[in-house]
C-alpha cells in the first residue's frame, strides 16, 4: 500500500510505501520515474527510469535491476550509471522527463552488455580496527564469463586506487590510507573492455 502526495507544481506523483520505498511518477504518462529505497543505518539508494542512480557508501544491497530472471547489483552498475548530479536534475525539473538517457549510460546498454565480475572484500574483516592508517585490503574476484577489467578501490566512497587487471589469479591487493575514524573499503570491478 502507498501513500500518495499530489502537488499541482510539481511534474511528479510521489508515493510512499509501507514497503519503505519512495516513488516518482512521471504525472503526464502515469509511468514510475524514479525508485528511492532507504534502511534504518542511513544509507539510501534511488533509481530513475532512465537507469541513472545515486546511492550512499555501501548501499549497493539495496537495489537491483531485475530483468527478466535475472538481477543485477548496482554495485555492478556503479561505473557506468552512477550520476547523483543527473538525478538530481532530473527530479528538480531541470532534465525533461522525455529525455533519453546518453548511448554510454543507458540502462539497457549496460545490461546487454553482460554481468560484471562479482567481488568480496577478505580482508580487513567487517568491524576490524586497524593498528596503523595504511591497510593491505585483499579482495577476491570471480569472472562471470566477461573477464576481469578495470578494479576501483574505495575509501568511504572516494576513489583511493585504481589497477588494471592483468593477473590471472582471483586474488588482488591494495595497500589504502585510511581516514581517522572508522572507514568503509569497497572494490569495484569492470568486465574486461574489448578490444
Amino acid at each position: 500500500m502507498h501513500v500518495v502526495v499530489f502537488t499541482d507544481d510539481s511534474r511528479w506523483i510521489v508515493s510512499a510505501g509501507f514497503d519503505g520505498t519512495i516513488r516518482y511518477w512521471d504525472r503526464a504518462t502515469g509511468r514510475p520515474a524514479a525508485i528511492f529505497v532507504a534502511a534504518d543505518n542511513g544509507r539510501w539508494s534511488i533509481l530513475t527510469d532512465k537507469g541513472w542512480f545515486a546511492a550512499s557508501t555501501g548501499s549497493g544491497d539495496l537495489l537491483s535491476v531485475v530483468r527478466g530472471t535475472t538481477a543485477t547489483s548496482i554495485d555492478q552498475l556503479w561505473q557506468s550509471l552512477y550520476a547523483p548530479d543527473i538525478v538530481r536534475d532530473y527530479l528538480d525539473g531541470r532534465i525533461p522527463a522525455t529525455a533519453a538517457a546518453p548511448a554510454n549510460a543507458d540502462l539497457a546498454t549496460v545490461l546487454d552488455s553482460g554481468p560484471a565480475p562479482t567481488v568480496s572484500i577478505v580482508s580487513p574483516p567487517p568491524g576490524s580496527k586497524a593498528a596503523t592508517d595504511i591497510v593491505e585490503a585483499v579482495a577476491k574476484i570471480t569472472d562471470t564469463g566477461k573477464g576481469i577489467g578495470r578494479i576501483e578501490w574505495r575509501v568511504n566512497g572516494v576513489t583511493a586506487a585504481v589497477q588494471q587487471d592483468g593477473s590471472a589469479t582471483n586474488t588482488r591487493t591494495q595497500k589504502l590510507a585510511l581516514d581517522p575514524g572508522d572507514n568503509t573499503i569497497e572494490a569495484v570491478v569492470q568486465r574486461r573492455q574489448s578490444a
